[in-house]
């Protein structure tokens, strides 16, 4: 994908889901901008999965869990991913 941010919202319940939801329950981030975009629709609760090379969540932020993400990526692909270009 290319020009400019992009993010996927999926829904999950073990009961049928009639609506999509603004909030966010867990948040995973390979980036800031993707951290710093939707700091206002997540739950108090949010669990946000980051890369901590790229992200900074700052203080107050209790409920992460920090995963070198792209570090696994190129171990597992065997090269370095591609950069993205805006």
């Amino acid at each position: 994908m290319r020009g400019g941010h992009n993010f996927f919202r999926v829904r999950v319940a073990d009961y049928g889901i009639g609506a999509l939801s603004e909030s966010l329950d867990v948040l995973i981030t390979i980036d800031q901008s993707t951290f710093d975009i939707p700091s206002g629709e997540v739950k108090i609760d949010c669990i946000v999965i980051f890369d901590p090379d790229k992200v900074k969540l700052g203080a107050g932020k209790l409920n992460s869990l920090g995963i070198p993400l792209e570090k696994l990526a190129e171990k597992n692909a065997g090269k370095k991913p591609d950069k993205f270009k805006s």
